[in-house]
């Protein structure tokens, strides 16, 4: 791998699968991915709130598979919790049966556009966005229901480099010292998002100079890649030529970053698993997973599952 995963279990070596989890026994519901008719439902982290803040069996049965699978990390998406009716109590009472059981909480803030309310709302300044988000954060960290924080899913997809970076500082610096990992999701392979504006007043313009903008202030220590599903994990196609791969692309962000930032594969078989479980199954994730972690440069964890190749949690 390029270096050794924690034994334990640590907030800051994320061990989960947003979406790519079957879990027997649990009830398929409208709108939710996968292929209702083959295998036990398929239920995304956001896929949770469906079913309601009261119904603690499909919580129950969620958190076993989890178990089972040696994830350690779930994802609680504000964005998903409040259009499916959740309170902020509500939302929090569920981290916390989470990590009564020795888990960790994963959450994620702003989303990147779609049926969220004003989650989404594209190319939003953080003064726009403070007091939608601020009531979330605090009581998720007042009741110690936090382990990490994402930025926002996709957040260079809705946002430009000037509302992104802008939402970055603004969260960054209410959570800076409450909250030791402070992450974002990202479509591009920069892992990282910037135009003529943040060159201009932050003199960020690339890559090298986000991460150190990032650094210096104490702000965002973690990258969650998303990858094309279809993408080639390795460096070369089994005849041995050169191709762009998921690892290459690993050690090209990481070369970016500072000490004490890590990249985290996040996504590189989610959209397959969502569109039809049966075409990429788990297994197949968790393989794709486990060639991620091989790209040869130290990380943060994984997000759509990995396991080592004899079926051994990681």
């Amino acid at each position: 791998m390029g270096f050794t995963p924690p034994s334990k279990p640590e907030a800051g070596f994320m061990r989960a699968n947003f979406c790519g989890t079957r879990v027997p026994g649990l009830p398929w519901l409208e709108h939710m991915g996968g292929n209702p008719n083959t295998g036990p439902t398929l239920c995304m982290d956001l896929d949770i709130f469906k079913y309601g803040p009261d119904n603690t069996w499909a919580q129950d049965l969620f958190f076993a598979t989890k178990e089972a699978s040696g994830y350690t990390h779930i994802q609680v998406s504000f964005g998903d919790a409040d259009s499916q009716g959740w309170t902020i109590a509500e939302t929090v009472k569920y981290a916390l049966r989470w990590k009564a059981r020795g888990g960790f909480i994963d959450v994620f803030v702003l989303g990147g556009g779609g049926p969220y309310k004003h989650w989404g709302d594209r190319d939003s300044m953080w003064a726009h966005n403070k007091d939608l988000v601020t009531p979330w954060i605090e009581a998720f960290i007042e009741a110690k229901a936090v382990d990490s924080l994402c930025v926002g899913w996709q957040l260079d997809g809705w946002h430009s480099g000037t509302s992104a970076v802008d939402n970055i500082i603004g969260m960054c610096e209410l959570v800076r010292g409450r909250i030791g990992i402070l992450a974002c999701h990202w479509i591009h392979d920069a892992c990282a998002w910037w135009d003529d504006a943040t060159a201009a007043k932050y003199g960020i313009d690339d890559r090298f100079s986000f991460y150190a903008f990032m650094h210096n202030r104490g702000y965002l220590n973690r990258a969650y890649l998303q990858y094309d599903v279809n993408a080639p994990i390795s460096d070369y196609t089994p005849d041995g030529q050169p191709t762009s791969g998921v690892q290459g692309t690993i050690r090209d962000v990481a070369r970016a970053m500072q000490p004490g930032q890590l990249v985290t594969p996040y996504e590189y078989a989610g959209q397959d698993q969502f569109n039809d479980p049966d075409k990429r199954s788990e297994e197949s994730g968790d393989l794709r997973g486990y060639l991620a972690l091989c790209a040869g440069v130290e990380l943060g964890g994984f997000g759509n599952g990995a396991r080592y190749p004899d079926g051994h949690a990681i």
